[in-house]
């Protein structure tokens, strides 16, 4: 993937190329590496963008993240998954960066 030098620069059609190290017809996807797992989180932000038409030639990836991030505290809210306590979602994201640094594949 090329180099970006601000996160408002990437555009959003990079998530097609990402979301292709993916197995097209393999439900569920074993994933074997990072770049697997960052792939699968591309094919998910595409079809978000797709859905809101953010996958316009000039969108960013930037844009679509907080687009994103926002509807999935609607989402946590919504299904009672955080209270309206504003630290619910940093401790969630806390979790997530453990998972994300444990994570071990045998091709990274």
């Amino acid at each position: 993937m090329k180099a970006h030098t601000t996160p408002d620069t990437i555009p959003v059609m990079a998530l097609q190329e990402i979301a292709a190290l993916l197995p097209v017809h393999e439900f569920p996807v074993r994933l074997s590496g990072r770049s697997q797992c960052a792939a699968l989180a591309a094919e998910a932000l595409w079809l978000f963008a797709q859905r809101t038409g953010l996958s316009q030639e000039g969108e960013t990836l930037h844009t679509l993240l907080i687009d994103f991030l926002a509807d999935v505290l609607h989402l946590c809210r919504y299904a009672g998954i955080t209270a309206n306590m504003a630290d619910d979602m940093t401790q969630l994201m806390a979790i997530a960066e453990m998972h994300h640094e444990s994570d071990e594949y045998p091709d990274d």
